[in-house]
């Protein structure tokens, strides 16, 4: 269960480390929607990890509903090129890995 819930706050934060336009949503969805599964069964066992799980879901929620309607990831005449986009993103991501963020804006504008 922690392996869990640490996969999904890692999930949460790389998604938030993203400009707004390009968060995956339907990655999100799908963190949702197991932490909700996983929220069910604990609570169901009266475990008291259910607490950590339920501020990760109510984390994710409420970055998920404030971004959802300006990902691009949502614009179906998009969706085509979306892979082809997310691999240059990445490739991006991986160049400027040791770079900070100040550095970063200053090589992204040139």
């Amino acid at each position: 269960v922690a392996r869990r819930v640490e996969r999904a706050r890692r999930v949460l934060l790389q998604e938030q480390s993203r400009t707004r336009e390009f968060v995956r949503v339907l990655r999100l969805r799908s963190q949702i929607e197991k932490l909700q599964m996983l929220l069910r069964v604990l609570e169901r066992a009266h475990q008291p990890l259910s607490f950590a799980v339920e501020d990760v879901l109510q984390e994710t929620l409420n970055f998920h509903n404030g971004v959802c309607d300006e990902s691009v990831y949502t614009y179906d005449p998009l969706r085509p090129m979306l892979p082809k986009l997310r691999v240059k993103m990445d490739a991006r991501d991986a160049a400027l890995y040791l770079a900070g963020p100040r550095l970063k804006r200053v090589l992204l504008k040139l």
